[in-house]
Formats: structure tokens, C-alpha cells, sequence
């Protein structure tokens, strides 16, 4: 019994949302690894986004400090409210505004793209998005909790698309390809790009497909919990690009 208890206390202390780890004074800067977005360079946080993000804080004279989260962690920690909380490189949503502040743009994205192992016939460059996802031979991997745009969610649910959803990172989920468990998922061109060549990959071994109809990339924002006050987010505002 003491087992059973002992294990319980330590999944609740895993589950529930914590405070901010930077203390009261300062922001607690939420980030997952993922190239190029953001990513650990010595004793910083830097990519696409991340720089961006550090720069504004930096040049805005706002305390923080960088803390690694997985992303689903972060959005239960922005929405329970309970410290001075951000996190770098999020979509807006209608679901995230109601629990969520945004800061201005800090990237925008390419068009997406899917990746799917080379000798795939059906996912091919220049094919219409609505025309694959409704192909019931082909399965898409989905991110639990995680949104590809309004263009994309929509078309995803009206379609009623084979798919799987999963809640590894896209290196796990190319392994998945490789291994025949799906077809393809969908990524940002730049993500795509980076992870296809990452030293443990074979690049011969995948491709990366462009639809006719995608539309413009997707823009990513700075999200922060409700918490955290009005003037940093205009702080923060004055010095993004």
C-alpha cells in the first residue's frame, strides 16, 4: 500500500502544473527542443524564434530565464495560470486566446509540407492537400495537442483522414515512416528540412512534398499566461522586429 501511495504522490507532482522555476522576479522562458526553432547552443537558447525571443526580453530590460518543457506541459502550465509563465514559437489559436496572452510575430513560416519515405507514390509534389488526406490507403501521423493551422485542422477533421496521433517529437515520428507504421505528417518546410538531415537520418530515404494549394506559412508568436502583466507584453512588443 505504501508503494501504491508513494507512486501516486510522484505522478501527481509530475502532472500538476507547478509555479514559475525563475522565482517571482523573473519570467519562466518554457521551450522545447526543436530545430531550427529553438535549441540549446552553450549556455543559451537560440533558432529561428528563440533569438528572437531572447533578444526582446534582453533589449526590453525583462528578467527571465530559459526552462525546458514538453510542449503539451507548456500549454497545461499557461492555461492553469499560476506563475509568470511564457512560451516561444506558438501558433495562435481561437482555443489558446482564451487562456493565453500573444505577443507580436516573431517568424513567419514557409508553406508546410509533408514528409514521406521517397518511394512513395501517392505523396508527391504538386498534389492538391484535400486529395491526399482523403486517400483512406495513405495514414497521417498527428501531434496530440497540436495545431497546423486553420487551413490544415479543418480540412484534416472534414476529411476524416486516416490518422494516427502520437506524442513523440518529428525525429520519432520519421522512424515511424521508415518503419511503415504511417505514411507522412505534415511539418513546417524549415523543421522539415533541418530534420531530413540530421547526421543519424538518410536523406535518400525521404522526401519532402509540395502541395499546389498550400497556403502561406503560418505566423509564431511569444504565448504567455494571463498572469503575465499587460506592460511586458507591450514591452516585449516595442522590441520585436
Amino acid at each position: 500500500m505504501k508503494a501504491v501511495i508513494l507512486t501516486l504522490v510522484f505522478f501527481v507532482l509530475l502532472t500538476c502544473p507547478r509555479h514559475s522555476s525563475c522565482g517571482q522576479e523573473k519570467i519562466t522562458l518554457h521551450y522545447n527542443q526543436r530545430f531550427p526553432y529553438t535549441y540549446e547552443q552553450l549556455d543559451d537558447v537560440v533558432g529561428l524564434t528563440a533569438t528572437t525571443a531572447g533578444d526582446a526580453f534582453r533589449s526590453a530590460n525583462i528578467p527571465f530565464c530559459w526552462q525546458k518543457t514538453p510542449f503539451k506541459r507548456q500549454l497545461i502550465i499557461l492555461a492553469a495560470n499560476s506563475g509568470q509563465d511564457c512560451s516561444c514559437c506558438w501558433f495562435k489559436t481561437s482555443k489558446r486566446q482564451k487562456y493565453a496572452k500573444y505577443t507580436k510575430a516573431l517568424y513567419r513560416d514557409n508553406p508546410q509540407v509533408a514528409i514521406a519515405k521517397s518511394n512513395n507514390s501517392k505523396v508527391i509534389d504538386g498534389l492538391k492537400v484535400e486529395d491526399l488526406l482523403k486517400d483512406r490507403s495513405m495514414k497521417m501521423l498527428v501531434k496530440g495537442g497540436y495545431s497546423y493551422g486553420l487551413f490544415l485542422d479543418n480540412l484534416i477533421e472534414r476529411c476524416h483522414t486516416e490518422k494516427e496521433t502520437v506524442v513523440v517529437e518529428n525525429y520519432q515520428m520519421l522512424k515511424m515512416i521508415a518503419l511503415g507504421r504511417a505514411d507522412y505528417f505534415f511539418v513546417a518546410e524549415e523543421e522539415a528540412f533541418a530534420l531530413i538531415h540530421l547526421p543519424r537520418s538518410l536523406r535518400h530515404d525521404f522526401k519532402l512534398v509540395h502541395f499546389s494549394d498550400m497556403p502561406q506559412g503560418l505566423d509564431r508568436y511569444i504565448m504567455c499566461a494571463q498572469q503575465v502583466s499587460d506592460t511586458i507584453i507591450q514591452g516585449l512588443n516595442a522590441n520585436l522586429p
